[in-house]
């Protein structure tokens, strides 16, 4: 057993630093995210100036870029959604774009100066290979949908795909040269994060996603979801893997590449793996067994059974202690709302059922709400980054601290079959371009029976907000192949005709909790099929809850009680003129209904996340919302964290030091560290003790963690802003700007 990991854990004084070139959106394959150039330092920032600023014209296209440009050692190379263009790193002027066919999926692409200096592009379809000198297409490579910047190992290329596992291909013939599935108990794991590569064991590490989705009772065992896996990179077998969330109820992905490391423990060198985690947890494995790299890393707690029918959770979760977490995934409710004023306060309890605050790994539940942090972040898809100009690593990682409700309801199956089959009548029936566009991009989750909300559900929404969602929201990635006027129609269409048909065939049956009296005061808010209504954070955060189910989860209340619901509605500007006779009428139409259904198995059930916010639609919890901490990687311990960005209100008046964030961090030789991605659409610069010494304003946020590179002997800071509307926090316009800086008394190198 080793010891505490203060005793044990020492920085191999001879680790390899990232290439000066910035060869991959992470940097290097061992995605350390550091630049070791020194020439920009906390006592000169203040000469930081913008030296130029190029636009690819392209921000109302379909997506705008969510990753780093890369630097070749002789320009910069970036994306728009549909091409790829060379910058002069010294002036910012255009050397050569080239359109693309398909989509360019926006999380990264990859330089390789041998052979031949070559671009490799992950798109829609598969990697597209380009020269780097003049941007002609060299190749394809048809691995299917990738989000992530291939590998280059060898005379091989290897990709790890959206659905399809992780493929090599040959340069040179473009032909498959292994295929590792991960594909297991009819469930393929997901690699949409993180991917690296350590040249030196020719292991590859990937992270693979959560299944998603609150509702678990459906699924088999998969052991592959929610995992760190280690592959060979020359025969692609699995070496080994490590399971983080056993059986995952509230999409807890692992965040941004596996950061790769030497250190040194018990007076020997190792190779370490590092990952970061929505739930604030920092992952460090031996990268050669993947066995956690000290024993007291986590700890196996019990975790809590549903009280769903047929949900299954896992018996156990792993809660990690060393190092420590970067932030506190579990809200406590009694302190979280403390500055909220009366108001504001008892608006935000009428939006919470019942909290269950008994212990961690929550699962969803019909009885009552569970509040968490983590759904947006902690991490997001950048994760962090290695701080090597200490004497010991440290990772510096931003993280999101806002409120979500986490809810589960029953569900109708009644209801689900009806709007299915209708579902599937329309597709038959409708030859409209508007259905093809449905059936083609949306039908495989919105048809009803999943968790995704069925027609019936998106056909309450307005058109506007559907089309937000699937411009700038939380859909936004799942419709970048359709056009915008695509997506128009679409909005228009969804919900129409299908919405009321399916409405008319579940009122006409002869034993629903229908009549006219709900139907009349009840069914705009809460659906004639009780089935309820919610807005997500994209559009909103109204919520009107099912009925369904309400008199078998709330027998402890008085359900029945007139005064109760007439004064809840009251609170919430929403008319209730009912009479009292009336309603119990329609409260012992439902208890008999309910019953009949869960008697004969009719029941079913579902979940959803929704931000809780306060009355002026800021997050309820107490600030920050958003910060940067800082991990030293020998002593375990979080040094500290910081604030990151602010929030402003519409006169310009600071709500709230540190907000979300979805950009990420740089960290470079002198101990700055450069971060991005709040929605003041500002860059930062934070000395090692955690102060802000800098920051600039942009036009637009940033999407992607900035860079850092050394041309004609002046170090370059490097920022994309391209947020926006893009990040699903901002209705500020799509940026599409790369904005470089240097030092105002940096000369260059004569040419």
């Amino acid at each position: 057993m080793s010891k505490p990991i203060f005793l044990v854990l020492l920085l191999l004084t001879c680790f390899t630093l990232e290439a000066k070139e910035w060869i991959h959106s992470s940097g290097g394959y061992k995605a350390h995210r550091y630049f070791e150039g020194d020439q920009i330092t906390p006592s000169n920032i203040d000469k930081l100036e913008r030296v130029w600023k190029f636009s690819s014209r392209k921000a109302d296209e379909i997506l705008t870029v969510q990753s780093s440009p890369i630097y070749t050692g002789t320009q910069i190379i970036s994306s728009s959604p549909r091409s790829i263009f060379a910058i002069d790193p010294v002036s910012g002027a255009l050397n050569w774009e080239i359109e693309l066919k398909y989509a360019i999926n926006p999380r990264g692409i990859t330089f390789a100066a041998n052979p031949s200096r070559r671009i490799f592009i992950p798109t829609q379809k598969g990697v597209l290979e380009v020269n780097e000198t003049d941007g002609s297409i060299i190749g394809y490579f048809k691995s299917g949908q990738t989000s992530l910047p291939p590998i280059i190992h060898k005379n091989n290329i290897i990709v790890a795909t959206l659905h399809d596992g992780i493929k090599s291909f040959d340069l040179s013939s473009k032909e498959l040269a292994w295929h590792l599935s991960l594909e297991m108990n009819d469930y393929k794991a997901s690699i949409w994060s993180g991917f690296s590569f350590d040249e030196e064991t020719e292991l590859g590490y990937v992270i693979t996603g959560s299944y998603g989705g609150l509702m678990g009772w459906y699924r088999k065992k998969a052991n592959l979801e929610s995992s760190i896996i280690a592959f060979n990179a020359g025969t692609g077998k699995i070496e080994w893997k490590f399971k983080y969330i056993e059986h995952d109820l509230w999409d807890l992905d692992l965040q941004g590449n596996p950061i790769l490391l030497n250190l040194k423990k018990d007076e020997e060198q190792h190779k370490a793996v590092l990952v970061v985690t929505k739930k604030g947890d920092v992952i460090l494995l031996n990268a050669k067994d993947g066995k956690p790299f000290y024993d007291d890393s986590f700890i196996e707690v019990k975790a809590q059974g549903s009280d769903i029918p047929r949900e299954r959770t896992a018996s156990t979760q792993k809660n990690f202690l060393i190092p420590e977490p970067f932030y506190d995934f579990y809200l406590d409710a009694d302190k979280a709302f403390d500055h909220l004023d009366k108001d504001n306060r008892e608006y935000v309890d009428q939006k919470i059922r019942h909290v269950d605050q008994s212990g961690i790994f929550l699962p969803p539940s019909l009885n009552q709400d569970v509040l968490m942090y983590g759904i947006n972040g902690g991490a997001n898809l950048s994760g962090g980054a290695i701080d090597f100009s200490g004497q010991s690593p440290s990772l510096i990682v931003p993280y999101t601290k806002e409120p979500w409700i986490l809810r589960a309801f029953y569900t109708d199956k009644i209801l689900r079959l009806v709007e299915t089959l209708v579902g599937k009548y329309q597709s038959i029936k409708s030859s409209s371009n508007e259905e093809a566009i449905f059936q083609d991009n949306c039908a495989s989750c919105h048809s009803g029976g999943g968790d995704a909300p069925s027609r019936l559900v998106l056909g309450k929404m307005p058109a506007k907000d559907i089309y937000t969602s699937l411009t700038s929201g939380v859909m936004s990635a799942q419709a970048q192949n359709l056009s915008e006027e695509q997506k128009e129609e679409l909005a228009q269409y969804l919900g129409k005709e299908t919405q009321q048909m399916a409405e008319n065939i579940f009122t006409s049956l002869p034993f629903v909790p229908s009549n006219e009296i709900y139907e009349q005061n009840c069914s705009s808010c809460h659906g004639v099929s009780r089935n309820g209504f919610y807005e997500t954070e994209s559009v909103g955060d109204n919520y009107y809850p099912p009925l369904v189910g309400l008199t078998l989860t709330r027998k402890g209340d008085d359900i029945k009680n007139y005064k109760k619901i007439k004064a809840i509605h009251e609170y919430l500007n929403a008319s209730y003129n009912i009479s009292e006779e009336d309603h119990h009428v329609i409260f012992n139409q439902f208890q008999t209904y309910d019953s009949w259904l869960n008697k004969l198995g009719l029941l079913s059930s579902r979940g959803f996340w929704q931000l809780l916010l306060d009355k002026e639609g800021y997050p309820a919890s107490n600030p920050p919302w958003g910060g940067i901490a800082k991990i030293d990687l020998v002593s375990g311990k979080k040094i500290w964290t910081t604030p990151f960005g602010a929030r402003f209100d519409n006169k310009k008046n600071i709500v709230a030091n540190g907000d979300k964030n979805f950009g990420g961090v740089l960290t470079t030789g002198s101990g700055l560290i450069f971060a991005t991605g709040t929605p003041d659409s500002r860059i930062y610069a934070y000395d090692g003790q955690g102060s802000q010494v800098w920051f600039d304003q942009a036009e637009s946020a940033g999407s992607a963690p900035p860079i850092s590179f050394k041309h004609n002997s002046c170090q370059f800071i490097l920022f994309t802003a391209t947020g926006g509307k893009v990040i699903p926090f901002t209705q500020k316009k799509n940026g599409d700007e790369l904005i470089a800086y240097k030092l105002k008394n940096c000369l260059f190198d004569a040419e």
